[in-house]
Formats: C-alpha cells, sequence, structure tokens
C-alpha cells in the first residue's frame, strides 16, 4: 500500500531493532487486514484470515490490535479516507464500490 497508517515512533528518537519489528509487523496486520476487507468486505473478513495472511498467529494478532475494527481505525488520519472518499463518490450510486468478489476489475 502506498498510505501507511501513523507510526508509533517518536520524531528524532532513533528506532531500535525491537520497534523497529513492532511497527513493520504492526503494518503487516493493518497493510493485510485492509487489503482483506476490500477484497472480502469486511464481515467476511475474520481474524484468523487476517492472521494467516499477515502470517502470524492469531493470540499475535491480540497483541497489535483488539479487534478487526482496530485495523480500520489504524488508518483512520493517514489519509487513506480522504484519498479514496472522492474516487467513491464518483462512483455510480447504483453500484458497489467494490466489485463482486471473483470479478475482473
Amino acid at each position: 500500500m502506498d498510505t501507511a497508517p501513523p507510526s508509533p515512533a517518536t520524531p528524532g528518537k532513533t528506532e531500535g531493532l525491537r520497534d523497529r519489528k513492532r511497527r513493520e509487523t504492526m503494518q503487516r496486520i493493518a497493510d493485510t487486514g485492509l487489503k482483506l476487507f476490500m477484497e472480502n468486505g469486511f464481515e467476511a473478513t475474520t481474524l484468523d484470515a487476517i492472521a494467516a495472511a499477515a502470517g502470524i498467529a492469531r493470540r499475535t494478532f491480540f497483541y497489535y490490535f483488539k479487534s478487526k475494527e482496530d485495523v480500520l481505525l489504524a488508518w483512520q488520519g493517514s489519509g487513506f479516507v480522504e484519498a479514496i472518499g472522492p474516487a467513491l463518490r464518483q462512483q455510480p450510486t447504483d453500484q458497489p464500490p467494490w466489485p463482486p468478489r471473483g470479478t475482473a476489475c
């Protein structure tokens, strides 16, 4: 993804290996969750699916996020919603914003 949720790193502070790995894992989960939400829909996407696609255990998911709603909230303020909003508003109102699963774009 081109747009990333805000980084928890403090500006001007050198990021250690542990912090970098944690940030990268959080980013991978957020990217994977968003991708699966767009492909399958929010309701159809399970925590197990997000965890498996991100290459982590379900239990590890809960170390980073409390719920799949929190995955979406990670993108809040990143500019992603603001960037995609105008494109969605230009779509015909009689069509869903995402193509049905299994169809070519």
